[in-house]
């Protein structure tokens, strides 16, 4: 399944091969990934622009404070930050920083599932959990960032209907409930309709260990 993360998240979030200002001010690259503190940036692979060597520490550095430093970059979009770099980060890069944030994941998954064999899930279903936690940043923000049920008195009960589809294996049940809510980002809309695909496809699924159905 994380094979196909990086392909599965790209679609929506298409790699930023720089480091730019995210609209809080912090430093993001890739597909959405945080670099922050300045360490991040430090472990993973990035090359020259200019000629494709490979960098060294004081160039990462020198990249993270000039965008960190330029406030303005928060309000321009990723684009404009490109300017004010030199390196971009290699498809080793991207992995690496991909895997490390899934591993954080999956141990955020035993906050919003506890008790559930997240290893004898189908792969669609991880992909699922693990682009609903990227996207949303993680087990607190996922919590928060359901989007409830329309009508009075309804706050949370799409949420509720989620977590028992999912803890009972109902993959058809979960596909009706799974938005996110996608009202302050829009980028969100199209996953919640990938997400709910995956669950169709995992009800029916005769290879639980490999992602179908998508794209």
């Amino acid at each position: 399944m994380r094979e196909v993360f990086v392909k599965f998240s790209s679609e929506f979030d298409p790699p930023i091969l720089w480091m730019y200002l995210d609209r809080a001010g912090l430093v993001r690259t890739g597909i959405d990934c945080l670099l922050e503190p300045i360490d991040k940036a430090l472990i993973v692979s990035w090359t020259s622009r200019n000629d494709g060597h490979k960098a060294e520490p004081n160039e990462i550095s020198a990249d993270w404070v000039r965008v960190k430093k330029n406030r303005l970059l928060a309000h321009h979009g990723p684009a404009r930050a490109q300017f004010m770099t030199n390196l971009d980060l290699s498809s080793e890069g991207i992995e690496q920083l991909v895997k490390g944030q899934l591993d954080a994941y999956e141990s955020d998954v035993g906050q919003i599932l506890p008790e559930q064999d997240w290893e004898a899930y189908p792969a669609n279903v991880q992909l699922v959990m693990l682009s609903m936690l990227w996207v949303t940043g993680g087990a607190n923000q996922f919590i928060a960032g359901w989007r409830p049920d329309s009508g009075v008195n309804a706050e949370g009960t799409r949420w509720a209907r989620f977590l028992t589809a999912m803890r009972e294996s109902a993959w058809t049940t979960a596909a009706e409930h799974c938005f996110l809510d996608d009202s302050r980002n829009a980028r969100i809309q199209p996953r919640n309709w990938a997400h709910r695909k995956l669950l169709k496809a995992a009800a029916t699924t005769e290879t639980p260990e490999k992602v179908t159905g998508w794209p």
